[in-house]
């Protein structure tokens, strides 16, 4: 999220009302020796952005039961909602196994898996 903090600005102008963003915040960027902490394990608030950028329902979460009442009940409203969910970090993705395939390569299955599914083409630039 941090990365691409413009996302909050197109999410502000666009207002979908189907859209329940959840962004799982451990704090750190973490690499697979060492985890370095983020902005958002200081004084920066990614619900605050959001609301800055015109998201209304925009809010962090640190515990389940906030979680099961705001989380969940926002996927039954129609409203663009923006949930900052914060989370211990965790190292167990380290232990998991890489892919032997690029992320571009990735991006073509993904898309005819959606051709496949849904019966039409997607056109996007990059196709060739």
């Amino acid at each position: 999220m941090l990365l691409s903090l413009f996302n909050l600005a197109t999410l502000g102008n666009l207002r979908p009302k189907n859209l329940v963003v959840y962004v799982f915040d451990n704090g750190v960027y973490s690499g697979s020796r060492i985890s370095y902490p983020t902005a958002t394990s200081g004084n920066t608030d990614l619900a605050a952005m959001a609301k800055g950028a015109g998201i209304e329902n925009a809010r962090s979460i640190r515990d389940f039961e906030d979680f099961k009442k705001a989380g969940v009940d926002a996927l039954s409203t129609n409203e663009l909602s923006f949930f900052v969910c914060k989370v211990e970090e965790s190292l167990l993705h380290r232990e998991i196994p890489r892919p032997n395939t690029d992320l571009a390569e990735n991006k073509y299955t993904f898309v005819r898996y959606l051709e496949r599914t849904e019966e039409k083409a997607i056109p996007f630039i990059g196709r060739g």
